[in-house]
């Protein structure tokens, strides 16, 4: 399962290396990592600003997906995090 996160402009810089690491950055990473998953920009090279906040994570069922998602929600840098759902057929 793919899991999507938003994050605040200034954390997603951080993440993408535009901007020195914080704490808070560091924290949103190690939570991916004890998911077994790392954060990858969903729109990588992009200049605007609202879409660099978007990344992608691996979860690797429902269940973890699901408890990945709460997990960074309760995170204050985090403005959205949701399990993407599967592509329905046209």
């Amino acid at each position: 399962m793919e899991v999507i996160a938003q994050l605040t402009e200034e954390i997603a810089a951080q993440l993408r290396g535009d901007a020195p690491a914080s704490l808070e950055s560091r924290m949103i990473e190690a939570k991916a990592r004890e998911f077994g998953s790392q954060l990858v920009p969903l729109h990588p090279g992009i200049a605007d600003p609202k879409l660099a906040t978007y990344f992608r994570l691996d979860g690797s069922s429902e269940e973890t997906a699901s408890t990945l998602v709460e997990s960074l929600r309760q995170l204050e840098d985090v403005e959205a995090a949701y399990v993407k759902p599967h592509a329905a057929p046209p």
